[in-house]
């Protein structure tokens, strides 16, 4: 949403605090918990589901060139694995604030 700063990690323990009455400690290992194990879980599987939340997909990526922007020499980018992340319907119809799904 313009003009609205962007929600980060103490605003997430702070909703998961009041949200199962904890503490924000407690909801703060709750937190890292879940990051971490999607984390893990993600090196480990190409897909990880969270149920009302989405998928986590890990993509192969290709060797290629890119450009130093600096020096603008040409440089090669070895191939390697990016995270992608794919909303569910349940979230998609959440942030959009219609009932349904």
């Amino acid at each position: 949403v313009d003009g609205v700063a962007p929600a980060g990690r103490d605003e997430l323990i702070n909703y998961v605090s009041r949200d199962l009455d904890t503490t924000k400690a407690d909801a703060g290992l709750i937190v890292e918990s879940v990051t971490r194990g999607i984390a893990e879980l993600s090196r480990k599987h190409a897909l990880v589901r969270v149920p009302n939340l989405g998928n986590f997909r890990v993509l192969e990526t290709g060797a290629r060139e890119g450009r130093n922007p600096r020096t603008g020499e040409t440089v090669a980018i070895a191939p390697g694995r990016r995270i992608s992340f794919r909303a569910a319907k349940s979230l998609k119809v959440s942030v959009n604030g219609k009932k349904g799904s």
